[in-house]
Order: C-alpha cells, then sequence, then structure tokens
C-alpha cells in the first residue's frame, strides 16, 4: 500500500490558543520540573521498566501468560526472582506511575442484548465490565507539554493518501 502525506501549507504551524491567535512556544508548557533520566520508579530499575513495556504494551500479554512466564523466570534464576510476584503486581506497577497526573476515571458496561433461549447462557452476556481510561484530552495537553516531545511535534494539518485515496 502507497501512503502519501499532503502538508497544508496555508497554514502557519505556529502554536495558537482555541481562538486562533498565535502565541508562543513557551506559553504552551506549564513550567515543569525535568525529571531525572535514571528514575525509573515506581519499578526498581531500568530492566523491570522495560520489561512490564514489553509484556503489556508491545506483546499485549495476557494476565495468566504473564504469570506463567513470571514463574518460569523464578525457576530458571532461584537466586535472582522476577521483578514482579505477578501479573497483578506488575499491574499495579503500571497504574502507580505518577509522570502525567490525570486522573484514572471508569465506567461500567453491561450486555443488554436478549440472551439464548436455549442451551447455557454465554458468562459474558450476565457479566459487567469495568472500562477504565484516562481524559484523552489531558493526556494530549500533557503530552503537548512534555519537555522530552520539545522540537517533535510537527503542527501543520495534513491530509494522509492512500492508493490516491483519503
Amino acid at each position: 500500500m502507497l501512503a502519501h502525506i499532503l502538508v497544508v501549507v496555508e497554514y502557519s504551524r505556529t502554536p495558537c490558543d482555541p481562538e486562533g491567535y498565535d502565541i508562543g512556544e513557551t506559553s504552551l508548557r506549564p513550567q515543569q520540573e525535568p525529571h531525572d533520566p535514571l528514575d525509573y520508579s515506581p519499578f526498581p530499575n531500568c530492566a523491570a521498566f522495560e520489561l512490564s513495556e514489553f509484556l503489556f504494551v508491545k506483546a499485549e500479554m495476557s494476565a495468566g501468560k504473564v504469570d506463567q512466564l513470571l514463574n518460569l523466570l523464578s525457576n530458571l534464576y532461584l537466586d535472582d526472582p522476577p521483578p514482579f510476584i505477578d501479573h497483578k503486581h506488575m499491574y499495579s506497577l503500571i497504574n502507580s506511575i505518577k509522570q502525567g497526573e490525570v486522573a484514572w476515571e471508569s465506567f461500567s458496561v453491561s450486555y443488554t442484548g436478549e440472551c439464548p433461549s436455549t442451551g447455557p447462557t454465554p458468562p459474558w452476556m450476565l457479566q459487567k465490565f469495568k472500562v477504565w481510561f484516562q481524559d484523552p484530552l489531558q493526556v494530549l495537553k500533557n503530552q503537548i507539554s512534555n519537555l522530552d516531545f520539545e522540537n517533535q511535534m510537527d503542527f501543520a494539518p495534513k491530509h494522509l493518501f492512500n492508493n490516491g485515496k483519503h
């Protein structure tokens, strides 16, 4: 698939306020304390952070498989236990990351359609599920104000074409 990006040049690419008035680069960012690049808290070290990032973000490994892997690692390296006891421990560390300070919110969902009239009802049709999220607008504001992304964002609007189609 051939992708083509057309930058809309009529726009100045200058950051602006919600009314469209240009603002300076520094006014986009609230004052922040620079973070210590060697601080991986709440993780004990860089390797533990990278392992959780790999399992949770890149591999999207299920909780059961995370537990199985951690059990294998603890049996393989008897003198050096893995950085997490189980998936719950890893999730609790991920959820306790303070960077960004956007509160977690949740809501519950459940199936509201008809259940089968014959045979067993699948358990998911009877359960409530909690959906956790963070306010996307606040997350984006934090990302824009994060010094790690300084001079890394292009604010120009673009048209993206795949095989000549939008």
